[in-house]
């Protein structure tokens, strides 16, 4: 699996190609956990390009969401092919996380929320 990271504004963007699995779930860990994030509100990771999804890459996906969520950062999904996205939605994925369906949405909806918390 390839993994990019760019920043998009404010938010931090990660795009993976490949199989998402036992084999690739430690590296994408690694990276994630590797980031400086202090001054990013949203992580969005991009789906996209990813082929194939297993138990590790969803734990993968849970565990970042849990260590990040609890640091006050904001993880979202974005772009998962259909079969990717039936892989989330049967094992319960889509409860917990935000699954928009492109980058654009879920960082247009990042801006949404900060301009609400602004007229507030």
């Amino acid at each position: 699996m390839e993994i990019d990271i760019r920043r998009g504004g404010d938010s931090m963007i990660i795009t993976l190609r490949g199989e998402f699995d036992l084999k690739t779930a430690p590296e994408f860990c690694r990276r994630v956990d590797e980031l400086e994030l202090e001054t990013t509100p949203r992580v969005v990771v991009d789906l996209k390009e990813v082929t194939f999804i297993d138990s590790s890459g969803l734990g993968a996906l849970l565990g970042r969401y849990r260590d990040l969520s609890s640091s006050g950062i904001d993880f979202a999904l974005a772009a998962p092919s259909h079969t990717v996205r039936e892989i989330l939605g049967i094992a319960g994925v889509c409860r917990v996380l935000d699954v928009y369906p492109s980058v654009q949405s879920a960082l247009r909806s990042e801006e949404e929320a900060s301009r609400a918390d602004d007229e507030h």
